[in-house]
């Protein structure tokens, strides 16, 4: 790299040039005062004159092209006024004699600089932003762009000690020279052309060093500064097709305006090193794909070679994928490396292997190769195999084995045509269907990565995605299979779906994926979606009869017996035949945990005989199938159909079978409690997350908070003692239209004190995706990457209920990514200084305690709903609420109590009289003293249940027929003969919801609860309760198993 000492005297400069001649006197005083206090005073300015003695050269240029047409006028004035004020300056420089002489002459010079900044600013932010006008044709010459590109790299050099960042453009500018300087053997005109493209990215990284210098201390500006880094690296690189195609044209043989024709193994290499310079283990697949890609798009550009439209579809998605590929690549030289935790790189890789093999195919079409160079693309594949079966690769095995097939079956059919046992129209015909099985597969993909990284489709839109997935499949399995003379037809319409299919599919690739792109492209989907519903139907007819033949002939069998048999048999074969159906491992995965759980529902429901009929027939199905994955040898391509339509099967028949026992065993709220253990005065039971308190104030606080301010991920805390109702006014905003309708996602997670990862992870996935068994076996990385995968490029919220410690935060960290586009964490805590935390945005909202008058308004709903509290209470009842301290929480609390008790004064006075012996005025402490009152108030049958639920519950739900099971279990419930344990246990928990002190959490589609849980400061005063009186000391888990319980919990 040439210095800034030599630059200054190139011939491109003049000798009267004012800052080539002052940066080279201030470079000699600063061999003079090497060692001295004066020594950094003249650094500094001969920096700042560094950036000037750019900003010259733009301008002096700019002027001089474009003077004659008004553009870019005042701009050399703006310097020459510069050069005016600084002549006093400077002379004074010139005759300092000393190391205080050369400082006072300094500081002047510098004081003119910073005052010309503003100017100087504006001025380069309008000829950085106008960089594509004709005045910057001086940057198309190679000699005046590689002298700009030096004084550029030599300035991010010394900017990057202050600014770390920087070091990373100051490498991606260097692989730039490198890759710009070898690309000078190619076409003359396209080599000026790609001068051209990035002499405007100079000038706008020229201006962005300067923004660098003038604002380094200006911490507002930091953020802005990294976007602006981050954009300016992604556009030195080749992210987009155009670009990528100019590219690709550099490294062809061809050209037609060049008298020689070199060879294009260095150009190729040259691209690739400058899109992937890092030559690591993990990356050499993707060097490797990479240049056989471009080796085929270059051959495109090479006249007579290709008919166009045989190959333009293919090297569009060519240059789709080297752009993508392109976007990964400023990553590559950045020191904290984040491209091989991303989902979406190993993902472009699985799309560049399918490329590679249709590429294989386009060839055999249309280059007849012989079978020495066929042996060694099949040993090519082989290689491959080994490797990504070794673990070199990172590719899912499912692909590999996908492509060998593929691979294998191309191979067989050219030597069939080699060994003239196939006609040409027959070779051709088959390599068409394997070409066309390559190209609905990637087809599927995208659909598959539009589902994970936009799951805010609006929901017609990703119902005919999903369609499309799924319906692409059929096609696909059914192009494996041999072509009947009366198939013809289907064929033909299969082959219609593809090519509307892919009308779809390639606009997609020119454009970044985002929800609005995908919704311009949408309208081809009803009519494809239709088509292709008509060609699966017509597949379907074809091999339904076979399905109807083999079953005919399956054993009649009446017990149930037989899927115990089946169940183990085939979790043996998954275990010890995983090799031979790995392509159908997770359907078969599927058909076992259905299976099972019907299993266990015909244990419980032995007279639903209808449903017992129909899963002994899928269990036949479902043995008949795994044994013909294992032995291959009878396999069809239609039992890959028969296994997908058995799944869904399944999924129906289990429905059903909720549906029966949600129907015969849900708890509904409507069923008045019969027990004669039951109190005579039930209280109404609250909806789920009911709202009694006006929060209007405070929500619309938080919901300003989330939808305005910066684009910047930020994190928004509300924060307040026990039971103010954080989690009541968050669940409101969450819900809120306004929230709903802003974020494309939203997820909720409970951390509380003790919490585990691993569960957060599949709390907060479980409001994104399905937790699939795919998903549930993951591990705690798989699960983070997969959280980030959904999240990416999604306006997002994510809400972290009761955050005990900002740890949780940072856990999750890596898992939110920051896009830029207004996505939000919302955190609750009780503990100020947790909220106070740097990594949280802006001032907490700290959530009031209701006035006395909200806590009696409050109170008297939840008591009388929208009646009036009798007179003769009124008073009584107004002490009680204002005792509770403005806690919603207590008042609730209270509620319950009251709501048990005779509607009485004496009553009433009794409760106040309880809360009045109590002398604290810690309104936190006050809280726990009236929930404690209202444990002593429990009938005596209830306090174990209580404190056994409270005890196992921390901010989780629980399933009310386990909880009912569980107390049972321990011997909570007595039998009276007059009514079912289950109806007992029915009656204790709706007595604990009515009471408030267990808490609905999700409901049955009939209104029976479906799961509860209690709040975290009832488990508080419960603990210590249970061990004192140690509760679970006589029944089944012992003291020593509930301390157990309590660690783990």
């Amino acid at each position: 790299m040439e210095s800034s000492e030599k630059l200054v005297k190139s011939k491109n400069r003049t000798s009267t040039d004012f800052f080539d001649s002052l940066f080279v006197e201030l470079d000699g005083l600063q061999d003079c005062y090497r060692y001295t206090d004066a020594a950094d005073e003249i650094r500094i300015t001969k920096i700042e004159v560094e950036l000037l003695s750019m900003f010259q050269m733009v301008v002096a240029n700019w002027d001089d092209a474009d003077k004659q047409h008004g553009a870019g006028q005042g701009l050399e004035p703006l310097l020459q006024d510069l050069e005016a004020a600084s002549e006093k300056p400077m002379s004074d420089l010139r005759i300092a004699d000393s190391e205080s002489a050369v400082t006072v002459a300094v500081w002047p010079l510098e004081l003119n600089f910073l005052r010309s900044r503003p100017q100087v600013e504006a001025a380069y932010e309008y000829v950085a932003s106008n960089y594509s006008l004709k005045s910057h044709d001086f940057l198309s010459n190679y000699h005046e762009w590689n002298n700009f590109l030096g004084y550029l790299q030599d300035i991010v050099k010394k900017l990057s000690h202050n600014h770390p960042q920087l070091s990373t453009m100051y490498d991606v500018l260097k692989c730039l020279g490198r890759y710009v300087d070898k690309m000078r053997g190619s076409c003359p005109n396209l080599h000026r052309n790609l001068l051209t493209h990035f002499g405007g990215v100079l000038v706008r990284t020229a201006h962005f060093s300067y923004l660098c210098w003038i604002h380094r201390r200006d911490q507002d500006k930091k953020q802005g500064m990294i976007i602006m880094l981050s954009d300016l690296l992604k556009a030195l690189m080749p992210n987009t097709p155009q670009f990528t195609e100019l590219c690709i044209k550099l490294t062809s043989s061809f050209c037609s305006c060049h008298s020689q024709t070199p060879s294009n193994d260095d150009l190729v290499k040259a691209y690739i090193d400058f899109v992937i310079p890092k030559k690591v283990s993990q990356l050499k697949t993707f060097r490797k794909r990479l240049e056989d890609l471009i080796f085929f798009a270059s051959s495109i550009y090479v006249p007579d070679r290709w008919r166009e439209d045989d190959v333009k579809l293919t090297l569009k998605e060519i240059k789709a994928n080297i752009s993508e590929l392109g976007s990964f690549s400023y990553s590559f030289h950045a020191t904290e490396e984040t491209w091989h935790a991303d989902p979406a790189f190993f993902r472009l890789l699985e799309k560049m292997e399918l490329l590679r093999v249709e590429v294989f195919l386009i060839n055999l079409l249309y280059q007849r190769m012989n079978l020495k160079i066929l042996d060694g693309y099949v040993e090519s594949f082989q290689i491959y195999q080994r490797d990504a079966s070794e673990g070199e690769s990172e590719v899912h095995k499912l692909t590999w084995l996908y492509i060998k097939t593929m691979a294998k079956k191309a191979v067989s059919i050219y030597r069939s045509v080699h060994e003239k046992s196939i006609t040409e129209e027959k070779f051709r015909d088959e390599l068409f269907k394997v070409l066309k099985k390559i190209r609905l597969s990637k087809i599927e993909i995208l659909m598959e990565e539009l589902l994970d990284i936009q799951p805010s489709l609006i929901v017609h839109v990703r119902a005919q995605i999903e369609n499309l997935d799924q319906g692409l499949r059929v096609i696909r399995t059914y192009l494996a299979g041999p072509l009947e003379e009366n198939e013809k037809l289907i064929f033909t319409q299969a082959d219609s779906v593809e090519r509307d299919a892919a009308r779809f599919y390639y606009p997609l690739l020119e454009n970044e994926i985002t929800e609005d792109t995908v919704r311009k492209f949408s309208h081809l989907l009803p009519e494809l979606v239709e088509k292709m519903k008509f060609v699966n139907a017509q597949i379907k007819e074809i091999y339904l009869p076979y399905r109807r033949s083999s079953r005919s002939n399956f054993p009649k069998l009446e017990g149930i017996r037989c899927i115990d048999f089946f169940l183990v048999d085939l979790l043996m074969q998954l275990k010890t035949k995983a090799d031979s159906v790995l392509s159908v491992k997770h359907e078969f995965h599927v058909v076992h945990e259905e299976i099972k759980f019907l299993r266990s529902f015909l244990t419980e429901h032995q007279d639903l005989k209808s449903i017992a009929v129909h899963i002994i027939q899928v269990t036949l199905e479902a043995e008949y199938l795994i044994d013909l994955f294992v032995v291959e040898d009878c396999l069809r391509w239609y039992h890959q159909l028969w296994l997908s339509d058995l799944v869904e099967d399944l999924k129906l028949i289990k429905l059903q079978a909720r549906e029966t026992c949600n129907n015969a065993h849900g708890i509904n709220i409507h069923n008045v409690p019969t027990s004669s253990m039951m109190v005579s005065s039930p209280a109404k039971i609250p909806k789920i997350d009911e709202v009694v308190i006006d929060l209007t104030d405070e929500k619309k606080l938080v919901i300003d908070r989330l939808i305005s301010g910066s684009g910047k991920l930020d994190v928004v805390a509300v924060v307040g003692m026990a039971g103010l109702g954080k989690t009541t006014l968050v669940r409101r905003v969450y819900n809120d239209p306004l929230v709903t309708y802003h974020f494309h996602i939203q997820a909720w997670c409970c951390v509380s004190q003790a919490y585990q990862k691993r569960e957060l992870l599949l709390q907060i996935l479980s409001d994104i995706v399905e937790l699939t068994d795919d998903v549930l076996e993951m591990s705690d990385e798989e699960l983070k990457l997969k959280l980030y995968r959904c999240l990416r490029r999604n306006r997002y919220l994510i809400v972290m209920d009761d955050i005990w410690s900002i740890e949780a935060l940072y856990d999750f960290k890596r898992s939110f990514p920051n896009d830029d586009n207004g996505s939000r964490i919302l955190i609750t805590s009780r503990h100020f200084h947790v909220a106070a935390e740097d990594e949280v945005d802006g001032t907490p909202h700290s959530l009031r305690r209701l006035s006395d008058d909200e806590s009696r308004k409050l109170l008297q709903k939840k008591l009388f709903d929208t009646k009036e509290c009798p007179n003769e209470l009124m008073e009584v009842g107004e002490q009680i609420a204002a005792s509770c301290k403005g806690l919603p929480l207590a008042v609730i609390a209270i509620a319950g109590l009251l709501g048990r008790t005779d509607m009485i004064l004496d009553r009433w006075k009794e409760v106040l009289e309880s809360i009045c012996s109590q002398t604290t005025d810690d309104p936190e402490m006050r809280c726990m003293e009236i929930l404690d009152i209202c444990y002593r108030y429990l009938p005596n049958y209830l306090k174990p249940c209580f404190l056994y639920t409270a005890v196992i519950l921390e901010d989780k739900d629980i399933p009310v027929k386990k909880l009912a099971w569980l107390w049972r279990a321990e011997g909570f419930l007595t039998d009276t003969g007059a009514e079912s344990i289950e109806d007992i246990a029915e009656g204790y928990l709706r007595d604990l919801i009515g009471r408030s002190l267990v808490l609905p959490s999700k409901r049955r589609s009939h209104g029976g609860i479906k799961t509860c849980r209690v709040h975290d400061m009832l488990r508080t005063l419960c603990i210590p309760e249970s061990l004192k009186k140690k509760t679970f000391c006589s029944s089944k888990m012992g003291m020593t198993n509930f301390l157990i319980l309590l660690t783990r919990i």
